[in-house]
């Protein structure tokens, strides 16, 4: 189905194998980016009210105690030999990133009255475009795109709609039988919060005398400082502070050999949770994004 065809042709090719009997619609969207010829001149025409417009969707976000994925830069691309270059305002019109050529106001509008396909959107101004073209009722994305449609409310009712609906897609991780059979006694909190193999191991609770040991690291360090800044003649304390860190550091290593000798001794179930680990994070990363169809 790819032979004599890019990534995009054939995934098309590939998806409407397996589900064109249902009726599914593959769409190039270049063919149908002409219709959205308001919305790239409203991007041309005010480009930094656009800017203004992005911001105050990032600051949205950032008032629901999110992170906002999309960057403050102006949604817009220009299209050439096959090449996407994003552009930014200048005093009157815009430029390619990195130096490249400039555009007047009057040359952009005539580039887009001569043909709106070698203009492109970028991902906040993408879900608008599609409004316009082919009003949507509900896209399916995943983490990232849910991400962008919560910052598009300002810039979609500057052009006329409502904020755009977005359903997370469904999403799995694929885990083989043995492992499989490890993970179904974690809790499935555990294998989330997890962030390394040793966190996906069952808690056992610290000896006392351990927890005792991480403590008196500081304590020594704390203690010593005192007793320097009581007794220590001044020409001597900066050397003896030095030691004293290097006491506590000392301890302080010294524990962790022991919680980490007293890991050694799960020796079996750490094997386990790291090639879950591996499974689940391959190559630390998310499963979906490094194994794909």
């Amino acid at each position: 189905l790819y032979r004599s065809r890019g990534l995009a042709g054939g995934f098309a090719a590939m998806i409407a194998d397996l589900l064109g009997h249902t009726g599914l619609l593959v769409l190039n969207p270049v063919a149908v980016r002409p219709m959205a010829g308001r919305i790239f001149r409203g991007a041309i025409e005010e480009p930094r009210k656009i800017l203004g417009l992005v911001e105050a969707g990032r600051a949205e976000v950032e008032a629901r105690g999110m992170k906002p994925l999309v960057a403050e830069r102006l949604p817009l691309f220009l299209v050439r030999d096959g090449k996407r270059h994003h552009l930014s305002p200048t005093e009157d019109g815009l430029a390619i990133d990195g130096g490249g050529p400039a555009l007047s106001l009057k040359d952009a509008l005539q580039a887009l009255a001569r043909d709106p396909r070698c203009f492109s959107p970028g991902a906040l101004l993408r879900p608008i475009v599609q409004e316009e073209c082919l009003p949507c009722v509900l896209s399916v994305g995943g983490p990232a795109e849910v991400g962008y449609f919560a910052q598009i409310g300002p810039l979609a009712a500057h052009f006329g709609f409502e904020r755009p609906r977005i359903a997370l897609r469904f999403n799995a991780t694929i885990v083989e039988g043995k492992l499989a059979r490890a993970a179904s006694k974690m809790p499935l909190e555990t294998i989330a919060r997890a962030r390394s193999p040793e966190d996906l191991l069952a808690p056992e609770e610290e000896p006392e005398a351990l927890r005792r040991a991480r403590g008196l690291a500081g304590q020594a360090e704390e203690t010593l400082e005192r007793a320097i800044g009581e007794a220590a003649p001044p020409a001597d304390a900066e050397r003896l502070r030095k030691r004293a860190k290097s006491i506590a550091g000392n301890i302080a290593s010294l524990a962790e050999r022991l919680a980490q000798a007293r890991l050694g001794g799960r020796t079996r179930e750490l094997e386990v949770a790291r090639r879950l680990w591996s499974f689940i994070f391959p190559g630390g990363e998310l499963q979906e994004r490094r194994w794909n169809l």
